[in-house]
C-alpha cells in the first residue's frame, strides 16, 4: 500500500466498528495476501483469537515473523503500539514485557488465496499449538482439555480483509468463493482494489472495458468497477454490502492510484464475534 498505508490501513479496519460505534473482536481473521505484515498490524487489535497471515511470497514472509506484539510490521523496534491497549482493559496485559515479544501473527503460510483450506490455516499444527498455549489448554468448558475443543470452536475466519492485494486479480470469482468456504456465517470480508476509469467518471456504471467489469493498467496491476465487485461478491455468498467508499490505496509516481474499499458481509448476519 506503501505511502498511503498510514490512511488507509486504520479506515479499513475501522469500519469494523458496530453501528452503536463499540469495537467489534473476533474470533479469527485472516491477512490475505499479508505481504511483510503492515496491515497485521492493525488487525491485531481486533482478533481476540488466531490471526493468519498468507502470502506467496516466502520473503515477504519471512519479513512479516519477525514482527512482535511491539515491534515490527509499522513499528519502530523502540515503539509500543499504540493500539494494544485502546480497547482492551489494561489487566489484559498479564505478562508484562514477555506478552509483548510474541509474534504479531499466529501463523504465516505461502498459499494461494484460491486454493488455500482451513486445514492449511486454523488447524495448522503450529497454529492450533500456539492457540493452545496461550488459552492455557482450557476447552469449551467440557473439562476435557486434550483433545482439541479450543481450537474446533475456530472453524472458520469471522474476518477476512485483502489489502490493496486483489489488483494482482483479474477475475474474483473464485479468489472470493474461495474467502466464502473459509468464513463463517455473519463474517465480514473487507478489501480495496483499483478503480476502472468507468468507476471514476460515473461510480454506478458497469465497465464497458469488455472484461467483464475488470481491467489490466499499464501498471500490470488490475481495476475492477464497483458494480461488479459487488455482482461478483454477492454470488460467492457475500449477501449484503455494509460499507464503500472511494479511496487512494497507494502513491505512484507523486500521483494518487484511483481505488475504492469494499465491506461485505456473507449470509445476511453481524460480523464479527462480538
Amino acid at each position: 500500500i506503501g505511502a498511503a498505508a498510514a490512511e488507509v490501513l486504520p479506515m479499513m479496519t475501522a469500519s469494523s466498528s458496530s453501528s452503536s460505534g463499540k469495537q467489534k473482536y473476533y474470533r479469527s481473521a485472516l491477512d490475505a495476501g499479508c505481504g511483510t505484515g503492515l496491515a497485521g498490524r492493525y488487525l491485531r487489535r481486533l482478533v481476540d483469537g488466531p490471526l493468519i497471515g498468507v502470502d506467496v511470497s516466502k520473503n515477504m514472509l519471512d519479513l512479516a515473523g519477525k514482527c512482535t506484539l511491539s515491534a515490527g510490521c509499522g513499528l519502530d523496534d523502540d515503539h509500543e503500539d499504540d493500539h494494544e491497549d485502546d480497547d482492551h482493559d489494561e489487566d489484559d496485559d498479564v505478562d508484562g514485557d514477555k506478552s509483548k515479544d510474541e509474534p504479531l501473527y499466529d501463523g504465516l503460510m505461502p498459499l494461494d488465496l484460491e486454493t488455500m483450506t482451513i486445514e492449511q490455516t486454523l488447524r495448522d499444527p503450529g497454529v492450533v499449538a500456539r492457540r493452545r498455549r496461550r488459552t492455557g489448554g482450557k476447552d469449551d468448558g467440557d473439562g476435557d482439555d486434550d483433545d482439541g475443543d479450543a481450537v474446533d470452536a475456530v472453524d472458520a475466519f469471522d474476518l477476512i480483509v485483502a489489502a490493496d492485494v486483489l489488483v494482482y486479480f483479474g477475475g474474483l470469482e473464485r479468489v472470493l468463493s474461495n474467502f466464502a468456504r473459509l468464513s463463517s456465517e455473519g463474517s465480514a470480508l473487507i478489501f480495496s482494489c483499483e478503480r476502472t476509469p468507468d468507476d471514476m467518471d460515473d461510480a454506478d456504471d458497469d465497465a464497458s472495458s469488455g472484461t467483464g467489469g475488470w481491467k489490466l493498467l499499464p501498471s500490470g496491476r488490475f481495476a475492477h468497477s464497483k458494480s461488479y465487485v459487488v455482482r461478483t461478491a454477492k454470488e460467492a455468498g457475500y449477501d449484503i454490502l455494509i460499507g464503500y467508499e472511494e479511496i487512494v490505496p497507494r502513491m505512484e509516481n507523486g500521483e494518487e492510484v484511483e481505488g475504492h474499499m469494499f465491506r461485505f458481509v456473507k449470509g445476511g448476519g453481524g460480523g464479527g464475534g462480538g
